[in-house]
């Protein structure tokens, strides 16, 4: 399994060499040599790396578009339509952007219960979930 977290995490740090062997692992199907390909090296150290999470994919960043929407779901047992998703602009989370009765409504992913029919690419929000439960 790996996280769905899209978005930078900026770090007060020693050095950018430490936290890159700290974090590298973060970047599931990468080797760290892929992972060097893209870095800034000074005097044998990085100064300077981007970790790709998610499995080292940019594209398994964008589960909005893995999971086809408009998609029924319920929400405090009443029936919602979901519209989209969204990022939070800090922290962690997946928003749904829903409508019930003309009104749009920003709710976490983890507050829906989920109806027959699942939205095709469903598998990425259990992902998401269990991501976010073993990280909670």
């Amino acid at each position: 399994m790996f996280p769905f977290v899209a978005g930078k995490v900026h770090f007060d740090i020693e050095s950018a060499d430490s936290a890159f062997h700290v974090l590298k692992g973060l970047a599931e199907g990468m080797s760290e040599d892929e992972l060097r390909s893209d870095a800034t090296v000074a005097d044998g150290l990085i100064v300077k790396a981007e970790i790709p999470w998610l499995g080292g994919t940019k594209e398994a960043r964008k589960i909005e578009e893995r999971v086809v929407c408009p998609f029924r779901a319920k929400l405090i047992g009443e029936t919602i339509e979901v519209r989209r998703f969204e990022w939070p602009r800090s922290g962690y989370g997946l928003i749904t952007v829903c409508r019930r009765k003309g009104r749009a409504y920003r709710v976490d992913v983890n507050s829906l219960e989920w109806v027959e029919p699942l939205p095709e690419g469903f598998e990425w929000i259990a992902a998401y979930q269990a991501w976010r439960k073993r990280n909670d």
